[in-house]
């Protein structure tokens, strides 16, 4: 039952995009990300995450964000975890940063593993506090909410290497996204997030990710919306700190 549960499952993620994308003005881009993440085991329940990124558009021409964040987390058991933390942005309009972002964020992740699939829930809230630098042409201070959930499906391609704790698998996942607050109008519906791509776990603390995201967004102006095509190269990282580790 688990295992029908997680094809069917992948079957609405591949095809739930296409429905926005009906009776609607869009635009189309592309963007370049690069971001690193680590994970730093504190204990058995307690772990510091932390993850920075750079992000590009227009075939690597033009500048235009970067993240950086942090965030306290704990197991409340192997398979379910809450995390609290903060990220702070940059978004850039030619070369100059026009807007910064400090991101609140508490979030909890659950993990399932019918069968061969290992699928992970994540729910996010966040609070978005946006304001114009001095370098923008318009002066705006901007607060609002936005609840996230991700739907990620991790699946085994090759496991039978020399070294037992290489893998190469595959990630399809689907995220949305939704706004709320007094400056929303036209975008409570924010972003859809379509990610697939082959993950490359070198050991048990290294694994690289090439992922291709389609992202659906919504303009804050009445059926104005714009899709990137999205290359996302990541770098995923754990590190042992518990006492005992023999790192």
């Amino acid at each position: 039952m688990g295992r029908k549960f997680g094809y069917i499952a992948i079957i609405i993620v591949l095809l739930g995009p296409t429905a926005y994308a009906q009776s609607k003005n869009v635009t189309k881009g592309n963007q370049q990300w690069v971001q690193y993440f680590t994970q730093s085991r504190i204990s058995d329940q307690w772990s510091v995450l932390i993850d920075g990124g750079y992000r590009w558009k227009n075939e690597l021409v033009n500048r235009s964000q970067f993240i950086v964040r942090a965030a306290g987390a704990y197991n409340l058991t192997p398979h379910i975890r809450i995390a609290t933390g903060i990220a702070h942005l940059g978004t850039y309009t030619d070369i100059d940063i026009t807007s910064r972002e400090w991101r609140p964020h508490q979030e909890i992740s659950i993990t399932q593993d019918p069968g061969k699939i290992r699928i992970r829930h994540l729910a996010r809230i966040e609070q978005r506090f946006i304001e114009a630098t001095s370098s923008s042409d318009h002066d705006f201070s901007r607060f609002n909410w936005r609840f996230r959930y991700l739907i990620n499906f991790s699946i085994p391609l090759i496991t039978k290497f020399p070294n037992p704790n290489m893998a190469l698998g595959l990630n399809i996942g689907d995220e949305i996204l939704i706004n709320a607050g007094n400056d929303i109008v036209y975008n409570v519906f924010d972003q859809n997030r379509l990610l697939i791509g082959p993950a490359w776990q070198v050991n048990r603390h290294l694994t690289f990710t090439m992922t291709y995201q389609g992202q659906f967004a919504a303009l804050n102006l009445p059926k104005q919306y714009h899709y990137n095509h999205i290359l996302w190269l990541g770098v995923r990282h754990k590190i042992d700190l518990s006492s005992g580790s023999h790192q």
